[in-house]
């Protein structure tokens, strides 16, 4: 009887060992209103991946006329933030708040996004946080107390000031309205709720598709034009959208922050520790290092046994080369070390203190 259940188990030991290791379920968390509800711009972007046979699993926090700071201050998206360990968060904000902070301070764009962002990297340092640019109105600005922003003033501040909520955050851009502008601009006359919808403000499929297919390109990194999947929208039409999308984000790797740090092998090569100064020091001395990517950076001192002293740095930092004091006026003379850690990978210096 043995040798049967011998005979039956082998081929399975057999397949298990040369079965093709399955491709991990990309974790992709939508946070955001009815600028990502209208259309259901989040399924657009699922019919995509799955239309390019890329494995991903959609969940949602998203709930018509919040925004962005609402959900900074929920506890309930909090709780869903913290719900599993994401590999991608995708935000949504508003265009009138992005571009206009100093005159509509009631919910910030940037405090949503300082706060949102610390609570995701919280929850899992190597989750990729992206935020999806947003549109201008159709009408600019031109309808608020007769403002001169027009559609393409407006977007510009809207980029402007992404960008610079990106350089200090670091979070990744998904340059939604930065396509917009561009497919607008193709049109001789502005077009009448082509992009948006009659309210002026929320997208038409036409505008959600165009939308999903920057995001495709900015999680995947490559172009989703000839995937075969258009919606209801003309073919010839939509393969326009998504050369559009891809050619954009593409074309600007660099500056969207498309990378993780995943895709940075950190090696001495790349970042660096430089010798403390002065060195020997009396009671206070000077470090400085280099990072190539915003990254979360641990900057600690031992003593020669390997003992804990002090913590000089435990925080994200951008890219960059940065400085860092140590001052201790109680230390007993002797060698000391100093640590820089990124992610599983560190460097380290020795040090002489001298009374």
């Amino acid at each position: 009887m043995w040798y049967k259940i011998f005979i039956l188990i082998i081929p399975i030991l057999v397949a298990s060992v040369f079965a093709e290791p399955s491709e991990n379920e990309l974790k992709i968390l939508f946070i955001g209103s009815s600028y990502f509800n209208y259309n259901d711009m989040p399924a657009l972007f699922q019919k995509l991946a799955e239309n390019s046979s890329k494995k991903i699993e959609i969940h949602r926090k998203i709930r018509n006329g919040l925004f962005l700071y609402d959900h900074a201050i929920s506890s309930t998206t909090k709780s869903k933030i913290q719900e599993q360990k994401w590999d991608y968060v995708i935000l949504q904000g508003g265009g009138r708040n992005t571009a206009y902070p100093q005159y509509f301070t009631a919910k910030p764009t940037k405090t949503a996004l300082d706060s949102l962002c610390a609570v995701i990297r919280q929850n899992h340092p190597s989750t990729n946080i992206i935020f999806t640019l947003p549109w201008a109105f159709e009408d600019g600005m031109t309808w608020y107390q007769n403002w001169p922003d027009d559609f393409f003033d407006m977007q510009q501040k809207i980029n402007d000031n992404t960008m610079k909520y990106s350089d200090e955050l670091g979070f990744t851009v998904a340059p939604v309205g930065v396509a917009w502008d561009k497919i607008l601009a193709e049109f001789d006359v502005f077009p009448l709720h082509y992009l948006h919808m009659s309210d002026w403000n929320h997208p038409t499929l036409k505008g959600s598709y165009l939308s999903a297919c920057v995001v495709y390109s900015t999680i995947f990194k490559e172009s989703c034009k000839n995937i075969p999947y258009y919606s209801i929208l003309d073919k010839t039409l939509a393969k326009h959208f998504q050369e559009v999308a891809s050619q954009i984000v593409l074309d600007s790797l660099g500056k969207w922050k498309i990378t993780s740090i995943d895709d940075i092998k950190i090696t001495p090569k790349n970042f660096h520790l430089n010798q403390n100064y002065p060195n020997p020091f009396n009671s206070s001395t000077n470090i400085d290092y280099v990072i190539p990517t915003y990254s979360f950076v641990d900057i600690s001192i031992f003593d020669i046994c390997g003992k804990p002293i002090k913590k000089l740095v435990s925080n994200y930092k951008p890219a960059g080369t940065h400085h860092v004091n140590f001052t201790d006026n109680n230390l007993q003379s002797g060698v000391y070390f100093y640590r820089l850690k990124i992610s599983e990978n560190y460097l380290q210096k020795k040090m002489m203190h001298v009374k």
